[in-house]
């Protein structure tokens, strides 16, 4: 129930999620018919919610929205692939805070590069006045 706490922060919605999912699971109205144990099999998961959870829709809410998302191992790569340049057998012995550190300095510098490549400026703020123009 920790998706319903997350995903829903009125406490009066997450009461009839939590009542609807028990209709959910006993099998009541449209969920203890035959065509609903059929559908599960060949429909996607997302749009048999869409199509059977008109009787539950605070329930069918947050299904759909779970449901919906996307998984691939993608990002995750993208995330470790910094890791695997700087941990590697070379550099084995690094404790986890220092190569936390230089991968962070790392993905800094990239995106630095990025921004130059793309000519984006911007005016630098001059952080070691306080701003006020007074002399």
């Amino acid at each position: 129930m920790t998706i319903v706490t997350h995903a829903v922060h009125n406490c009066c919605w997450q009461v009839k999620v939590i009542q609807q999912r028990a209709t959910y699971r006993t099998g009541q109205g449209v969920f203890g018919r035959p065509i609903r144990i059929a559908a599960t099999e060949e429909m996607a998961s997302y749009r048999w919610w869409m199509s059977f959870g008109a009787q539950t829709p605070e329930l069918q809410y947050i299904a759909v929205r779970v449901l919906s998302q996307v998984t691939s191992a993608g990002s995750c790569e993208t995330n470790w692939s910094p890791f695997d340049f700087i941990h590697s057998k070379k550099r084995n012995r690094l404790a986890c805070p220092t190569v936390r550190n230089i991968v962070t300095v790392h993905c800094n510098l990239r995106l630095v590069d990025r921004i130059e490549q793309l000519g984006h400026c911007d005016d630098n703020i001059d952080w070691s006045s306080d701003g006020d123009n007074s002399e």
